[in-house]
């Protein structure tokens, strides 16, 4: 439990902890898929544990409490997910929907149009949720979401305290920008930055 609040709310403890590790085999997979994205080509990359995310006709998101979306590929991130699954099978519940973008199977426009490069969150948005209407989250209240679904809400009840709320979102904040480089992937941080800057110029432009 202490290590879920660490690596969730003083999330750059957890990165420090990660220091010196290589970057994992599955980040080859994730740069070509950034390269894709680049092209406007289709997104892909691996998968790991997920459940079967093949082409469905309605949206999947309505019938789960929340729908959070995973870097597979970052090891402090796949680290609490596999807690929360382990959590969610001890509890027998199957309210939350856990879809890796780091799969190749993951496809943008079936989690509303979120490609993997804004999923990343690296511009301080952070991890990205899906809600039963469609609304999309990010940032601790996706984890709200998730702990308060296997009855660890509690974990959480400092964010609705002034003072409290701004020190868990600014160490939050600070995990997401530096997640990928802390992690040993510099070179797709990069990549990722390139297609945001561009992005915005054209955003700008238009």
């Amino acid at each position: 439990m202490a290590k879920g609040m660490l690596a969730v709310l003083f999330s750059m403890a957890a990165t420090l902890a990660c220091r010196g590790q290589r970057a994992p085999l599955r980040t080859r997979r994730v740069r070509v898929q950034l390269r894709s994205l680049t092209n406007n080509d289709n997104n892909n990359s691996s998968n790991d544990n997920t459940r079967d995310q093949s082409s469905q006709a309605l949206p999947a998101w309505p019938q789960y409490a929340v729908t959070v979306l995973f870097d597979g590929a970052c090891s402090v991130c796949l680290w609490e997910i596999n807690m929360l699954k382990t959590r969610q099978k001890e509890v027998g519940d199957s309210s939350i929907n856990f879809v890796d973008i780091a799969s190749k199977a993951y496809q943008p426009e079936r989690w509303q149009g979120i490609d993997t490069v804004r999923a990343a969150g690296i511009e301080g948005k952070g991890i990205h949720g899906i809600l039963p209407s469609g609304e999309v989250v990010y940032g601790i209240p996706v984890f709200r979401q998730l702990y308060s679904a296997l009855g660890w809400g509690w974990l959480f009840a400092a964010h609705d305290v002034p003072g409290f709320r701004e020190i868990m979102e600014f160490g939050y904040y600070l995990f997401a920008v530096n997640r990928l480089r802390v992690t040993g992937r510099g070179q797709e941080d990069a990549e990722i930055r390139q297609v945001l800057a561009k992005s915005d110029r054209e955003s700008g432009s238009s």
